[in-house]
């Protein structure tokens, strides 16, 4: 799902640039999630038809801002504790699942967001746009309802993205929002085919 959600005060970012920087920010979230999970299927799914921007996805969230010249980004993964534990069931020890602590949980998704935030970086970066990366935060879900995805109260140029991932039976929601800043210098981006992943760098080690 990726909506087009300008001011209109300005000229629209074109579609193809607009679409480029999604399916960019798409592969980074899944490509990181099927090495985190050696293997297993990841299924992707566009959220209901019906979905409004701004709703609670889940009991917790995190997020991480990826920021540069003429792009910005914010990442989030919007999660239930439970749900993370059996998509990430071979990260924890088998016989102690039920007792992974709730900080556990926590550094492991904000690790997610990390190899995510870094994925996004180097795909920029092949397309000579560098990108700098924060710090992931973790908080409730509740905060999603103060997100602005409102056409009057959003900046020119800004746009968002929502899609779900399942894996064992478990599911997320990512959702990502990003303003182009410099259309022109993104144009690199036209064209652009994204190389599968050749090795296991970046794989969450989890302590």
């Amino acid at each position: 799902m990726n909506h087009n959600i300008t001011t209109g005060k300005v000229m629209d970012t074109s579609r193809v640039i607009r679409d480029n920087v999604a399916k960019l920010i798409r592969n980074a979230a899944i490509s990181r999630l099927e090495k985190t999970i050696d293997g297993a299927a990841v299924e992707v799914n566009e959220l209901e038809a019906d979905f409004i921007p701004g709703r609670i996805l889940a009991n917790h969230l995190a997020f991480i801002q990826i920021s540069g010249e003429f792009v910005t980004v914010t990442f989030k993964c919007h999660f239930s504790i439970e749900a993370v534990k059996k998509i990430a069931a071979h990260k924890f020890d088998a016989d102690k699942k039920n007792m992974v602590s709730d900080r556990e949980v926590f550094d492991f998704i904000k690790e997610y967001c990390n190899l995510v935030a870094g994925k996004v970086v180097a795909l920029f970066f092949d397309c000579s746009i560098e990108m700098g990366i924060g710090l992931p935060l973790c908080t409730t879900g509740f905060y999603e309802v103060f997100s602005k995805y409102d056409e009057a109260e959003l900046l020119p140029n800004m746009h968002y993205d929502f899609w779900r991932m399942q894996v064992n039976g478990s599911n997320m929601v990512c959702s990502s929002i990003f303003e182009v800043l410099n259309e022109t210098r993104l144009t690199g981006l036209e064209g652009y085919e994204i190389a599968a992943d050749a090795n296991t760098e970046g794989e969450i080690e989890f302590l």
